[in-house]
């Protein structure tokens, strides 16, 4: 912001000589005041960026992408946003195949940024342009397998499929480790181990957990330990930024060995590193184990989250 000033008290000062204080503040005011979505937004996801949030970044980068395709080519301001304009955009994603959890999802985070910029002053419509919106998550295909499903997969012989082998290995320590997330298997550190305890922070809330090491869980981490820091062999760079976009492509290729091998298998749904999370929850369900348990084993903040599992 005080960048913005002085950019406008320069160029005033070029242009029109004589200007004042009080000049000044009116024009950085009336720029501020009539923000162009764009520029906010961005501004926003480099805010998320700093604070280490990549994968919200990167969500509201999407969204703002597909909104500048819907208004390309002009540029638009908080203030033109109305109700016209949301169902609008609605219908055009829906018009060309979005999925209705990803209209969702855009239109959520495009909510979050309209309410901080009212909240921050920014001349907005008259009337709250959400309002009386009809769209609701859809629930999603279940992807939780049996317990003899897993069974299948933990016993197939996979020598000679070593990647196929590396990525069911990795399926199956995120299912020992209570659905452990795999953005946090892969970022498990050495000195992470203490004895016969894995200590971590999930990624996603920050939250401090504990798992027991089972004698599967420590064959897997032997079969695999790196000289580095980390556990697993996926992670080299050392700034976040470098870490993040390792863990994306891991994630992807991971993701398309398990399918692999659930067509290998017979697996009935496609098989991604979340059905092990999944899975998890579901037979403990299924084993009588409370829903409170459960919730604390996946690191949710709320059972609600987990009555969704």
């Amino acid at each position: 912001e005080k960048e913005g000033i002085v950019k406008s008290f320069l160029f005033l000062e070029r242009t029109e000589p004589g200007f004042g204080l009080e000049r000044l503040m009116q024009r950085h005011h009336k720029e501020r005041h009539d923000q162009y979505v764009e520029k906010f937004i961005l501004q926003y996801i480099d805010s998320l960026r700093e604070e280490g949030k990549q994968g919200t970044a990167d969500a509201y980068m999407s969204g703002l992408r597909s909104l500048l395709r819907f208004c390309s080519p002009r540029k638009i301001k908080f203030k033109d946003v109305d109700y016209v304009f949301i169902t609008d955009y609605m219908h055009y994603l829906r018009a060309r195949g979005v999925a209705e959890n990803t209209v969702h999802m855009y239109l959520s985070n495009f909510r979050a940024v309209y309410n901080k910029a009212r909240k921050q002053g920014i001349r907005v419509c008259g009337e709250n342009p959400f309002a009386g919106l009809n769209v609701r998550r859809q629930e999603t295909v279940k992807r939780a397998l049996s317990k003899e499903e897993i069974a299948l997969i933990a016993s197939a012989d996979l020598r000679r499929y070593p990647q196929l082998e590396a990525a069911r290995d990795l399926f199956m320590f995120s299912f020992y480790c209570r659905g452990m997330s795999f953005v946090d298997v892969i970022r498990l550190k050495h000195d992470g181990i203490v004895r016969d305890t894995i200590f971590y922070t999930r990624s996603k809330t920050g939250q401090r957990l504990q798992i027991g090491l089972l004698p599967a869980m420590k064959e897997i981490i032997e079969k695999y330990r790196t000289s580095g820091p980390y556990i697993f062999p996926y992670i080299h760079g050392q700034s976040p930024r470098d870490a993040y976009t390792q863990y994306r492509y891991s994630l992807g290729t991971v993701n398309r060995y398990l399918k692999r091998l659930g067509t290998l298998l017979n697996i009935g749904i496609p098989l991604t590193t979340y059905v092990a999370r999944h899975s998890w929850a579901t037979i403990a369900k299924n084993e009588g184990i409370p829903i409170s348990l459960i919730s604390e084993g996946l690191g949710h903040t709320s059972e609600k989250t987990t009555q969704i599992y």
